[in-house]
């Protein structure tokens, strides 16, 4: 889905932009990043790429499905008389394909920052966290701590757009953090191709980043840390993860990718690990916390996977009760080697190991949520959901839909009343 950055026109005699952004959080934050260079120049912001002199599109390459969505965007914008820039992972990605359906695009990758600057006529600082940016949400920052990972991940396109591993400093993040904070943002949001790379290059490591953080940053917000892989958080949870983790201002979620429950799949893939790998992973957090919330992603029809090894995943994360739940179908993307692979899996059957699996993930996500029902959790709230209803999150990053008055940004104690597959529902006690 795209992010679309909107505001009403208001001045003719100005530079005029429209952006456009899909992907992760990492290109969210690059579009606040440029947002905030061409307002600092006076550029403005409209509502309709039809308004603008120039259209920024922030591009995403992450699956098969998601690249034909992105060059129908290139294709479907209107650009004549307009300068047309396009960026994110797609402009590394197929750069050829973009310059042949839009011969006058301008391409610059998400490491381009320099090529960027020069399309666009204003200088863009150098990319790296506590640089200003255009927040676009009130209660809700994000903060990149690096870009790219270590991973040599067989299926995988965004390696090419972020090749190596670039962590920034831990006094900008820090930086950066510490002014969110003080802006009025509760949720923070630490965010990387995968978080627990980070450091690996400068000579520091996430725990130590997070220490830092906390003991520099007064406060009553929370932080919710995002993705880490399955070898690098079996590393940091011997080097004090979770001992880092016991201070209530972290989320107790961690978004640990498994990708295939069989071992002969993650060898194909390109993952460093091994199932029984992720399972003690798992099992370490747990002991732990108990209610700790545990996320992870499986791809799903991995070239040569048989009926067999695809119920290993299920298997999985029915014995590990994983209560969230990413289903990727396996999508070829041109370039990687697994689209090189034979075997491949047709997309009927593709579309129905996902039902499967997403069947199962329903049923132990409603059973794992059950044990929160009668209890009472500290909850912060900083997303509206439908009809009036307000999404908080309990200090283990279980949503939790309640109704009531404005609570947007405060943290109140809600009564657990209902457990369902994917959520829960409470009362807000007074």
């Amino acid at each position: 889905m795209a992010t679309l950055f909107k505001i009403p026109r208001t001045n003719e005699n100005v530079a005029k932009y429209y952006i456009e952004t899909y992907g992760c959080v990492a290109n969210k934050v690059d579009s606040e990043i440029i947002m905030a260079a061409l307002s600092s120049k006076g550029w403005e912001r409209v509502e309709y790429p039809e308004e603008a002199d120039t259209i920024i599109l922030n591009t995403c390459a992450v699956k098969e499905k998601t690249i034909a969505h992105m060059l129908s965007r290139i294709r479907r914008l209107p650009k004549e008389g307009k300068k047309f820039v396009v960026t994110g992972c797609l402009a590394n990605v197929l750069p050829e394909e973009i310059r042949k359906i839009a011969p006058e695009a301008e391409i610059a990758g998400p490491r381009e920052w320099e090529k960027l600057s020069e399309i666009l006529g204003v200088k863009l600082p150098d990319r790296k966290a506590g640089v200003p940016q255009i927040r676009t949400e009130p209660f809700i920052a994000s903060v990149v701590i690096s870009e790219g990972c270590t991973g040599t991940c067989t299926y995988c396109a965004t390696k090419f757009a972020r090749k190596y591993i670039s962590s920034y400093r831990p006094g900008d993040i820090v930086r950066s953090v510490k002014e969110a904070v003080e802006e009025g943002r509760k949720e923070i949001r630490l965010t990387s191709q995968d978080t627990g790379a980070y450091g690996v290059d400068i000579g520091t490591n996430l725990v130590e980043l997070l220490g830092e953080i906390l003991d520099s940053v007064k406060g009553d917000y929370r932080i919710r840390v995002g993705m880490m892989n399955v070898d690098h958080a079996v590393r940091l949870i011997d080097e004090g993860l979770l001992d880092v983790f016991e201070d209530p201002r972290l989320y107790k979620f961690f978004h640990i990718p498994v990708q295939s429950g069989n071992d002969r799949i993650l060898k194909l893939m390109g993952r460093n690990y091994t199932v029984e790998d992720f399972r003690e992973v798992v099992m370490k957090i747990r002991k732990r916390f108990p209610l700790a919330s545990i996320s992870t992603d499986i791809i799903v029809g991995f070239p040569t996977e048989t009926w067999e090894e695809f119920l290993d995943s299920a298997r999985l994360i029915e014995e590990l009760k994983i209560d969230v739940l990413n289903i990727s179908r396996y999508s070829a993307i041109p370039g990687t080697v697994a689209a090189r692979m034979k075997g491949h899996i047709s997309p009927n059957e593709k579309k129905r190991r996902s039902k499967y699996l997403t069947e199962v993930h329903l049923r132990v996500g409603k059973e794992w949520n059950k044990q929160y029902v009668g209890k009472t959790f500290r909850t912060l709230f900083v997303e509206k959901g439908r009809h009036g209803a307000f999404i908080g999150r309990t200090e283990h990053y279980k949503p939790v839909v309640v109704h009531g008055g404005n609570i947007l940004g405060e943290f109140k104690d809600v009564y657990i009343t209902e457990a369902l597959p994917l959520f829960l529902r409470g009362e807000i006690q007074e």
